[in-house]
């Protein structure tokens, strides 16, 4: 078993993520439950699980494990059928809040958190399948589409929440790149994406406003969704983060993209002394288009380059101290690997980058059938004394 943690909370926000990695499948649920009962140098209180497994028939497995057990079912818990790639075979992780909230609110796939400052933190995890095998038609395809989304939002204004308070939301989309009645899942994902947001954003604000994101491939059933929403009185502001280098998705030409993909290459929680940044999956791609096809080790670096720019750009325009080697923000990255031949190169290059951070490798469908990996991550900075 490996045990990492990522401490977010010296950056202004109360808040712990938690990497467990495990060989077998029995022992993840247990370590859950010991890492939950370790947290005695303060309170803290678990909010948000994501557990990647290998198989439907793990994720059955885990799914009635978590139902059963009283600790484990009270976390909110998406379960991705994304094989982890090394020594472990299943993984798990976790999201804490590290304070005493005012108030808190729980529903089955809901987390809300007032802390004593005013501001709020809303954590939302999917596990539901909709049928026993995967959609194979554009009408069902679009109604697990909207299933997913629907119920995001529900569950955001359910809470008090709406969709600009959203930082980061992660589709987990079956047979991304497939077919179903000669249009591409992930194409009629953005379809219906585009309708639902269009819906539900504010058509006042200025400039466009969208979350980061992350639309990856997976083995599930259906579509399912997680995010992270936060919204606060104090002086505490997001900002949308674009790349210089990079078309913004949701302006890509149709010869790239028929429909969009409505999402931010990141989003930046800027206060008075710090930010937290969630960076969107990114992968190999200037201005519109995918370059180094074919070429695993150059996609990786020039996806990584990508993050780099966008950080750095960042820190300029919010007033933000980078470090000298600007990968030194970055605390935790996900890292989503097509073919699991590819794992050795993919990590020999993101270790030399990231250094000893907590990193998860999975395999998964990229959302473009000639994009080979792709990256997430989550940073802090620290306000510029200038």
């Amino acid at each position: 078993m490996k045990l990492q943690e990522i401490f977010l909370e010296g950056y202004g926000h109360p808040i712990l993520v938690k990497l467990i990695q495990t060989k077998e499948l029995e022992t993840l649920s247990s370590e859950v439950v010991l890492s939950c009962e370790a947290n005695g140098r303060k309170p803290a209180l678990p909010v948000k699980m994501t557990c990647f497994v290998p198989s439907r028939e793990a994720k059955m497995t885990l799914r009635h494990t978590i139902k059963a057990h009283e600790k484990l079912s009270a976390i909110p818990a998406t379960i991705v059928v994304q094989p982890p790639l090394g020594a472990y075979g299943v993984s798990a992780l976790v999201w804490y809040i590290t304070e005493i909230p005012a108030r808190k609110a729980h529903n089955n796939n809901c987390m809300a958190v007032e802390l004593k400052t005013g501001s709020q933190w809303l954590f939302i995890s999917q596990d539901i399948d909709a049928g026993q095998t995967i959609e194979t038609d554009e009408t069902a395809c679009e109604k697990s589409a909207e299933r997913s989304l629907t119920a995001l939002f529900n569950d955001l204004e359910h809470f008090g929440f709406n969709f600009h308070d959203l930082l980061h939301a992660w589709y987990y989309i079956p047979q991304i790149t497939g077919y179903a009645n000669q249009k591409e899942r992930y194409q009629i994902f953005n379809k219906y994406r585009k309708k639902i947001y269009t819906e539900r954003s504010d058509p006042d604000r200025p400039v466009a406003f969208f979350p980061a994101s992350t639309g990856i491939g997976c083995d599930n059933l259906c579509v399912r969704t997680s995010a992270v929403a936060f919204k606060s009185n104090a002086p505490v502001s997001a900002h949308a983060m674009e790349n210089e280098h990079q078309v913004p998705a949701y302006e890509y030409p149709q010869l790239e993209s028929i429909e969009p993909p409505l999402f931010s290459r990141g989003m930046c929680l800027r206060s008075k002394k710090s930010a937290m940044i969630f960076v969107s999956g990114t992968a190999s791609i200037l201005d519109a288009k995918t370059v180094c096809e074919n070429d695993i080790a150059g996609q990786t670096r020039q996806t990584i380059k990508n993050i780099h720019g966008l950080l750095l750009q960042n820190a300029i325009k919010h007033r933000l101290s980078s470090p000298v080697k600007i990968g030194e923000s970055i605390q935790y990255a996900t890292v989503y690997i097509k073919q699991e031949a590819d794992y050795p190169v993919v990590k020999e290059i993101c270790r030399k980058f990231f250094g000893n951070i907590p990193i998860l490798f999975v395999k998964a469908d990229i959302c473009r059938s000639n994009l080979l990996v792709e990256i997430e991550c989550i940073c802090c900075m620290y306000a510029s004394q200038v």
